[in-house]
C-alpha cells in the first residue's frame, strides 16, 4: 500500500503586545498530516486522518466486504433449474438426498417434485378401506394421481380393477389420458354375483347406465293389481326363495308333507309349530 503525506495548515492565536503595549493577535501555524493511500480493491486513492487509527487498506466498507468475499468454482447444479452453484463440501457430505437448490423459489419447486406420495414424511398410505352407498358396502383405495379421484383421493376399488384390465373390455367405456385407460365417470360396474365386495375381475363388467338398468330390470318381476296398477316389484323367485318344501318349486315324496292345493301349501312336520303353518288351503274332509 502506497502512503503519501499531505499537509494542511491550522492556525493558533497567540496573545502578544505591540510597541505601545497593546495586546495584538498573531498566528502561529501548526502542521497536521493527512495520510493518502491506494485502495487494495478498487485501486483508487483516498485519504484518512491519523486520528482514525489503524491501517486503512480499503477506501470504503463496500470495498472491504467485496475483497473478503471468496469466489468458488461451482461444484454441483441446482436440482430445479440446473444452474451451476457452489456448495460447501462438508454440506454435500452431510446431505442424505444429495439435492441442492440455488434459491428459495427453486427449493419450493424441488420439494414439490421430490416429496410427493410415499416420499413425503407426512404421507400415510392406506391400502383398502370400506364405504357404503345405497345400502351396499364397497371397497375403495387411495389413488393420488387419478384424474377422477374423489374426496381425500379415494377411488372405488372395483373401478380400479377394471381399469387395470381394460384390454378385456370395449374401449367405449374408457377415456384415454396420457396413454392410460380410465373409466368414464358415467360408466357403471356390475358385480355378476351381486356381491359388491367380490372384486375379482371375472365378477366385474362395465356397463352404461341404461345397460345396467336393463340388466337389473330383466331379473325383476312386476306385480300388478286387478286394475293394472303396479303393486310391487320383486326379483324373480323372491316370493318362493325360502319355501323349498313348496310343491310348486320342488315336489317331494316326504310323507310328512300335507297334500293339498298347489297354490300356497306348506309342509307340516311332526315337530313343526302349528302356529306357523298356513292351513287356509288344506282340503276339507
Amino acid at each position: 500500500m502506497d502512503i503519501k503525506f499531505g499537509f494542511t495548515s491550522a492556525s493558533k492565536n497567540v496573545g502578544n503586545k505591540d510597541e505601545n503595549g497593546k495586546r495584538v493577535q498573531s498566528k502561529i501555524s501548526n502542521v497536521v498530516a493527512n495520510i493518502k493511500a491506494i485502495c487494495a480493491y478498487c485501486e483508487k486513492e483516498f485519504e484518512y486522518k491519523p486520528s482514525y487509527g489503524g491501517t486503512h487498506t480499503y477506501c470504503s466498507p463496500a470495498c472491504a466486504a467485496a475483497a473478503k468475499k471468496v469466489t468458488h468454482e461451482p461444484n454441483t447444479k441446482c436440482f430445479a433449474c440446473g444452474k451451476p452453484i457452489y456448495i460447501k463440501p462438508s454440506r454435500i457430505a452431510r446431505s442424505k438426498s444429495g439435492k441442492f437448490t440455488c434459491s428459495k423459489e427453486c427449493m419450493g419447486k424441488m420439494r414439490s417434485m421430490v416429496f410427493t406420495g410415499s416420499n413425503n414424511p407426512n404421507y400415510h398410505e392406506e391400502t383398502i378401506s370400506y364405504y357404503e352407498n345405497n345400502g351396499f358396502k364397497y371397497q375403495r383405495i387411495k389413488l393420488h394421481n387419478h384424474p377422477y379421484k374423489g374426496f381425500q383421493d379415494y377411488y372405488p376399488y372395483h373401478r380400479y380393477i377394471v381399469e387395470q384390465n381394460h384390454n378385456m373390455f370395449d374401449d367405449k367405456y374408457f377415456n384415454i389420458i396420457d396413454g392410460q385407460y380410465y373409466l368414464k365417470p358415467e360408466v357403471n360396474i356390475h358385480h355378476k354375483d351381486e356381491n359388491t365386495l367380490n372384486n375379482n375381475i371375472s365378477n366385474l363388467i362395465p356397463l352404461t347406465m341404461s345397460e345396467h338398468r336393463k340388466l337389473h330390470n330383466s331379473t325383476k318381476e312386476i306385480i300388478r293389481d286387478e286394475k293394472g296398477r303396479i303393486a310391487g316389484v320383486f326379483k324373480q323367485g323372491e316370493l318362493l326363495e325360502n319355501h323349498s318344501d313348496n310343491d310348486n318349486q320342488q315336489p317331494s315324496n316326504d310323507r310328512n308333507i300335507v297334500e293339498g292345493s298347489t297354490t300356497n301349501s306348506r309342509g307340516l312336520t311332526d315337530n313343526a309349530d302349528a302356529g306357523n303353518a298356513d292351513t287356509s288351503a288344506l282340503p276339507t274332509k
